[in-house]
């Protein structure tokens, strides 16, 4: 049996190599110019000589779009060297194809979770980003490194409200989750959804709580996603303007993924 070794520096070395390698602020000087032109340069804390010189400009612009990503990158990392920890005893003996994994695979995927992390406002997706790889890691070779990819995509792309409402389909659905189907059947999502006309409880109360658009429209959101499939409304059950929603696999999937990220959000 095999060790994984701590390859989070490697991964931060090939994204900073990426990174000096070229700026992508050094290509929009002229139109960053323009911007200066009608927006007054002391909300940003530049001098119109740091403006009319277009090296100095890039160079400060670069600077501090280079301290912002930094920081987030820096918080990925700091978030994943925590899970990691938490990891630290199951991945003192691993198999041959999980360090293989580690080294091909996981690699590859911090780089691309850094660089996503750089792109990313919110602090609760970066955590969730970290969460992913941390669990891509732990199941190792046993999930392709695609859907921890794709995982991580969708966590770019979801916000803290979307999580919410989702993890709450699927505490509430996935007992009638079916395997073979791949799906939560229509009777099931249709009970689910009769629930909010009733008493809150604790499984229900943060979809509840939204109003009927609000709710309907992150559905929406996630059922384009591939994570939620609207379901024909059973009209003694619901009300008018209430569309149910069934659970899918990957709804199931991206909740497992980023489920160790739960106890430090604060949403």
């Amino acid at each position: 049996m095999a060790r994984i070794d701590d390859p989070l520096d490697a991964s931060e070395e090939r994204v900073d190599a990426e990174r000096r390698a070229e700026s992508p602020v050094t290509r929009f000087v002229p139109q960053l110019a323009k911007l200066f032109d009608i927006i007054p340069l002391e909300l940003f804390g530049f001098t119109k000589g740091e403006v009319a010189a277009g090296k100095s400009l890039a160079k400060i612009c670069a600077a501090s779009v280079n301290k912002i990503e930094e920081g987030r990158a820096g918080y990925l990392m700091g978030s994943l060297r925590d899970e990691v920890r938490r990891l630290h005893s199951k991945l003192e003996e691993v198999d041959e194809a999980h360090k293989i994994f580690a080294k091909e695979e996981f690699l590859p995927l911090v780089v691309d979770g850094l660089q996503k992390a750089e792109q990313t406002r919110g602090k609760s997706k970066i955590r969730r980003i970290a969460a992913i790889l941390a669990h891509s890691l732990e199941v190792g070779p046993a999930e392709a490194a695609d859907t921890a990819e794709e995982m991580m995509r969708l966590a770019m792309i979801l916000s803290d409200e979307d999580v919410i409402v989702l993890r709450a389909i699927v505490e509430g659905q996935r007992a009638s989750f079916n395997q073979c189907t791949g799906r939560t059947d229509i009777n099931s999502s249709n009970d689910f959804w009769a629930r909010l006309n009733g008493p809150a409880d604790l499984v229900i109360q943060p979809v509840q709580s939204l109003a009927v658009g609000d709710r309907q429209s992150i559905c929406a959101k996630l059922q384009s996603l591939g994570l939620l499939v609207q379901d024909e409304r059973n009209q003694q059950k619901l009300n008018p303007g209430e569309i149910p929603y069934g659970l899918l696999r990957k709804g199931i999937t991206f909740v497992e993924y980023i489920q160790s990220s739960e106890k430090s959000e604060q949403v």
